[in-house]
């Protein structure tokens, strides 16, 4: 299943396994840290999503919700 993160920036695709999957995207407040981002298993979320870390923020989006709205952009732009 392919999850599209159109409310994660950047926008990006991720494979995922589950429905229950995430998607994140992690961030660095400090300037010369790295972001990144990709997909992960509902468990490990988590500890991922929602934390309040002094050096990043992530952003985290289920892949059932991204493929819905994915569906339905591409349905209205056909």
């Amino acid at each position: 299943m392919k999850c599209h993160c159109k409310y994660c920036l950047p926008r990006f695709f991720c494979q995922t396994v589950n429905e229950n999957d995430f998607c994140y995207y992690r961030y660095s407040i400090k300037t010369n840290g790295t972001n990144d981002f990709g997909c992960i298993q509902n468990d490990v979320a988590r500890f991922l999503c929602n934390t309040t870390d002094a050096n990043y923020r992530t952003e985290c989006c289920s892949s059932f919700f991204c493929n819905i709205n994915y569906q339905l952009l591409n349905e209205t732009s056909t």
